[in-house]
């Protein structure tokens, strides 16, 4: 597999992004069980924005290829989005690409 890709539900955090991201977005995500707390990064592939704040993203794992471990990705699993130090969202994994949950349409 080339790729490892994801799809997800995700919520904005009021007033910590001046926009909806597009496609190209580049962020790290930290899953909410993972104790290590481990920067995972990732880039929007689709998205699909109900309003300002909340909507549902495709996205790529950015260094799956260069042997990241993204292991931690679990459909139904619960994690937030980073900017640097910075929390702006929080997300539910809903699908994926390499059938351990959900498959991507």
């Amino acid at each position: 597999m080339n790729e490892l890709k994801f799809e997800a539900t995700i919520d904005f955090y009021p007033g910590k992004k001046a926009g909806i991201p597009s496609i190209g977005y580049r962020p790290h995500i930290v899953m909410d069980d993972d104790q290590e707390k481990e920067y995972l990064g990732i880039v929007f592939e689709k998205t699909d924005f109900e309003n300002d704040y909340s909507g549902t993203i495709v996205f790529l794992c950015l260094y799956y290829n260069l042997g990241v471990n993204y292991n931690k990705i679990v459909v139904g699993e619960s994690f937030e989005i980073f900017e640097g130090g910075t929390a702006v969202a929080k997300g539910i994994i809903t699908a994926n690409n390499n059938f351990r949950g959900g498959e991507i349409q």
